[in-house]
C-alpha cells in the first residue's frame, strides 16, 4: 500500500513538472494598404493562454471584432476582454472576424513584401516575437493562410 501511494505521489509530482505547451502561431499575416493602419491576421493554437496584447514594430494593437447588423452594416468593435486561447480549439483571427487593428504605423517602414517584428504577449507564456509577412490586404482576404 505505501509502495503504490509512493507511485502515486511521484506520477503526481512528474505531471506537475511537465510545462503546458507555449502557444503557437502557425500562420500569419499584416494587411497593408498604406496610411498608419494595418490588420493583423493569425491563427494561434497550442495552450490554454490569454492574448494580453500584440505589438507591430513600436505600434500597440487593439483587438476588434467585425460585425454586421440587420441592416447590412459593417463595424469594428473592440474587444472588451482579452481573447482566449484553449487547447480545444484555435484562435483565429481573420477577415471579418477577429482582428487586430494596428494604428500609429510609420509608412515610410510598411510595405507589402516586407517582413516585420512582432511581439505576442500572453498572460502565462509571456512575450512571443515573430517575424511576419506584411501583404496587400487583397492578398489577406482568402482566409487565415492568405
Amino acid at each position: 500500500m505505501i509502495r503504490a501511494v509512493a507511485a502515486v505521489g511521484v506520477v503526481l509530482a512528474v505531471v506537475a513538472c511537465v510545462p503546458d505547451r507555449s502557444p503557437e502561431i502557425v500562420s500569419a499575416r499584416l494587411s497593408y494598404g498604406g496610411g498608419d493602419q494595418a490588420a493583423l491576421y493569425f491563427v494561434a493554437q497550442g495552450s490554454d493562454d490569454r492574448l494580453l496584447e500584440v505589438i507591430v514594430g513600436e505600434a500597440a494593437g487593439e483587438f476588434h471584432r467585425t460585425e454586421t447588423d440587420a441592416d447590412g452594416r459593417t463595424t469594428m468593435q473592440p474587444l472588451t476582454d482579452p481573447p482566449r486561447l484553449t487547447t480545444r480549439s484555435p484562435l483565429v483571427f481573420e477577415p471579418g472576424g477577429l482582428h487586430v487593428m494596428v494604428v500609429g504605423l510609420d509608412p515610410a517602414t510598411f510595405s507589402p513584401g516586407e517582413v516585420v517584428d512582432v511581439t505576442f504577449v500572453w498572460e502565462r507564456s509571456g512575450r512571443q516575437r515573430l517575424r511576419i509577412p506584411v501583404v496587400d490586404p487583397s492578398a489577406a482576404l482568402g482566409g487565415p493562410d492568405g
